[in-house]
């Protein structure tokens, strides 16, 4: 829907601005940012309700902040493996050096060739002890940043659609229409 920059917007304009957004889906940020404090808006109008303006603003912030905190909660899970990942490895650590160990015994008397593979041995479980934990490291550090630019992202777009329907809705409403 185009509307004139900078004029007021009056009650068929929003109207149709509310028509507009609520064929949008119902999950989208637009519809949930828009249609309650513009439904609101209307109503009050309609009513001659005192405040329609202010207890609009008002339910726009509180959308926002629904919308930043539901977005906060589809993030626990990954949250959840970032922290689980480095875990994992650690455990997958003291399994690697708790085998290592085992091996240790082993190499007590050997001598020669037989020594030198009981130490191969040994080393090797070691060395798959720190992989573990090494890789682990790297993949929750992948998994964090990726987590953040997309939630940065998310709320980039939330905090320009809150600015756009301040300056585009909240700030063409009329109270004495």
């Amino acid at each position: 829907m185009r509307l004139e920059e900078g004029k007021i917007l009056r009650s068929e304009q929003r109207g149709k601005l509310f028509s507009a957004t609520y064929k949008l889906p119902p999950a989208s940020f637009a519809r949930r940012l828009i249609n309650r404090p513009l439904g609101h808006y209307i109503y009050a109008q309609a009513r001659g309700l005192e405040g329609a303006w202010t207890r609009s603003n008002e339910l726009l912030s509180a959308s926002l902040d629904q919308l930043r905190e539901e977005s906060e909660l589809r993030y626990e899970f990954v949250r959840y493996l970032s922290y689980l990942i480095p875990t994992l490895g650690l455990i997958g650590t003291v399994l690697g050096i708790y085998a290592g160990l085992l091996e240790a015994p082993n190499c007590v008397g050997s001598s020669g060739d037989e020594a030198s593979a009981c130490l191969s041995e040994t080393i090797r479980e070691l060395g798959v002890a720190f992989t573990t934990t090494f890789l682990a490291l790297v993949l929750s550090a992948i998994v964090t940043l990726a987590t953040t630019i997309v939630q940065s992202f998310e709320a980039a777009v939330m905090n320009e659609m809150y600015e756009d329907c301040v300056e585009h809705m909240m700030n063409r409403l009329y109270e004495g229409e």
